[in-house]
């Protein structure tokens, strides 16, 4: 997952709360979750690198699932990405 802080992003006040956005990447697994899951998964995550999270309360959560919204490649597919030679040398 990957996380956005929208609080930071849209210049509230310092103590304002957190909005947290975030996005779950290789996740098909999780259309069958609830919103509560993902919900308190996402908060569980976000502890990892932010301990004050784990005592957090969640005011309010939408949980928005939009299959295919971020490409995700599968392994090898770089290999498939043409050359970068030119007609032009140092081009």
């Amino acid at each position: 997952m990957d996380f956005y802080d929208l609080a930071n992003i849209q210049g509230l006040p310092p103590d304002a709360p957190s909005r947290v956005a975030s996005n779950a990447i290789h996740a098909r697994e999780a259309m069958a979750w609830s919103d509560a899951d993902i919900v308190e998964r996402t908060r569980c995550e976000v502890a990892e690198f932010a301990p004050a999270a784990r005592s957090a309360t969640v005011r309010h959560a939408v949980v928005q699932r939009t299959p295919c919204a971020i490409p995700c490649p599968l392994p090898g597919t770089e290999t498939l990405r043409p050359g970068t030679r030119l007609p032009v040398d140092g081009l």
